[in-house]
């Protein structure tokens, strides 16, 4: 009888942080959401850039155009299974686990996934979503819409989109020279030579 007010006090303690709002809670849920679907989904979109690597490696190359600095998706025969499942465990995260903090790069894997199918318009908007959020991963972000906007043929946005960055009061000193690339890219699609050799 005396440990009934105990067992009643970690009843509730227990039974409250079954909450996904409280510090427990959010904890598992976090645990959950990485060790349940994002690491899979992950795993998934390493294994399908894998097989796109592998796809342009083994491509021939046309000596009468120049190379572009980046693998473009049209250059490989890429495996899509990979990727769709790596968007169906990422959405998985945003449906079943909307409070964790593995939304924002469920979010960016969706968005990579999505370039490498050729689905720039679905791409592009989850990079810009990520972008709203204000998210740790928003240089990542705004490289990949770079290259999305690049590789769907927006030229003029990309360009609007990269000066913007570039000319920016802070940048990050470790995006700085993708972004360098990603313009470097984009004057060449241009034939804009001497751009893109500066």
């Amino acid at each position: 009888m005396k440990n009934t007010p105990i067992w009643i006090l970690c009843m509730l303690v227990c039974l409250s942080g079954c909450s996904s709002n409280s510090f427990l809670g959010s904890r598992y849920d976090n645990f959950s959401a990485y060790y349940n679907t994002y690491y899979n989904a992950e795993r998934a979109l390493s294994e399908g850039i894998r097989n796109f690597e592998e796809g342009v490696e083994q491509s021939p190359v046309n000596r009468d155009v120049f190379l572009s600095l980046f693998a473009r998706s049209d250059q490989a025969t890429t495996q899509r299974k990979p990727f769709e499942d790596a968007i169906t465990k990422s959405i998985d995260i945003l449906q079943n686990h909307p409070n964790s903090k593995w939304v924002d790069d469920a979010i960016m894997l969706i968005g990579k996934a999505w370039f490498f199918t050729l689905n720039f318009v679905g791409a592009e908007e989850k990079f810009n979503d990520i972008l709203e959020l204000d998210s740790p991963l928003r240089d990542e972000a705004n490289f990949w819409l770079a290259r999305t906007l690049i590789a769907s043929q927006s030229y003029e946005e990309a360009f609007t989109h990269l000066q913007a960055i570039l000319s920016a009061e802070e940048i990050s000193r470790r995006w700085e020279p993708r972004y360098r690339l990603a313009l470097a890219e984009l004057h060449i699609q241009n034939e804009n030579w001497e751009e893109a050799a500066t």
